[in-house]
């Protein structure tokens, strides 16, 4: 059975196995909506902006999520859907997206948010669209991967930069020999990245490959894929202490979207199926605080977005 273990913390109790876990619903988001943002920084999860399913209209919302209570913060300067976010210290780059769904509307300025004093700066301007791309910090850079460059879900440009926080400044990067990808995310496990599966064009999810980025090297790898694997899907995804990934919900090539839970172990390079999320869910934002897996709101496939705040437990 697998038996995987999350440290809790000094001198605590290892917590439950994954492969116990179930998805149980904590409380309504309070702002209902898909295609948000967030990162987690000393033990709370922040969450930026996201799309209003009845009038597909952008939010410049944001929240932090202590585990407990869901906290309204300072609301961006612009309202932003599919953007994507990292943390570097008490700081929250927040990259792309759009200003509506609508294509001429994509936001190139790089906003940053400072907890420590709730608010807001601007800190370069990129030469490149992303939407519902991924962002995944190194040291002191933060590489942004993948996305749209406009609404059109079809013919977009492979995505790949490091930014430099230290000179605000962007240097385009080598893709992988595959095909460009939305709605995945890019995970850095020490100087490596991790990346899965993503939106490869129009009608929906069509890839089911591992890659990995070596920031030191500066070249790509295809990890073999094992006899079990999840199907083809976009994806949410976060990383499970330094041993493996976790992917939760998705949208399958033929437009449904799943709630499926997944697990993949970098060490052993396999893939495990867990437990059920409650309900079909993507576009949404998954985080993790210690040993505590969270994923919020999302939407159905059904003209529905969740509304919730769940927890893996």
């Amino acid at each position: 059975m697998f038996e995987l273990l999350l440290n809790y913390g000094n001198n605590k109790p290892a917590s439950k196995p994954l492969a116990n876990r179930v998805w149980s619903s904590l409380a309504p988001f309070g702002a209902s909506g898909l295609q948000s943002t967030g990162a987690v920084v000393d033990g709370k999860c922040y969450i930026f902006g996201g799309r209003v399913i009845s009038n597909n209209a952008a939010r410049n919302t944001a929240y932090s999520w202590d585990g407990t209570t869901m906290t309204p913060l300072a609301n961006m300067p612009v309202a932003l859907i599919g953007a994507s976010c990292a943390a570097i210290g008490n700081k929250i780059y927040i990259f792309g997206g759009s200003f509506a769904l609508v294509s001429g509307q994509e936001n190139k300025t790089v906003y940053v948010y400072d907890i420590s004093t709730n608010t807001y700066s601007t800190a370069g301007t990129a030469t490149f669209n992303t939407i519902v791309g991924s962002a995944a910090a190194v040291g002191t850079d933060i590489y942004i991967y993948g996305g749209l460059a406009n609404q059109t879900e079809s013919g977009f440009p492979p995505v790949f930069y490091k930014y430099d926080t230290l000179s605000s400044t962007f240097t385009q990067l080598p893709y992988h020999n595959g095909s460009a990808v939305y709605t995945t995310t890019l995970l850095p496990f020490d100087d490596k990245l991790y990346v899965y599966g993503g939106e490869i064009t129009a009608p929906g999810a069509k890839d089911q490959t591992m890659r990995v980025f070596d920031t030191v090297q500066g070249t790509w790898s295809l990890i073999t894929a094992p006899a079990t694997i999840p199907s083809q899907r976009s994806i949410s995804a976060c990383k499970i202490g330094e041993e493996g990934i976790l992917i939760v919900g998705g949208r399958l090539p033929d437009m449904q979207v799943t709630n499926e839970t997944w697990y993949y172990s970098l060490a052993d390079n396999t893939w495990s199926k867990l437990a059920n999320m409650v309900a079909a869910t993507s576009f949404n934002v998954l985080l993790t605080i210690d040993d505590r897996i969270f994923t919020f709101d999302g939407y159905n496939g059904s003209s529905v977005t969740l509304n919730g705040i769940f927890e893996f437990k």
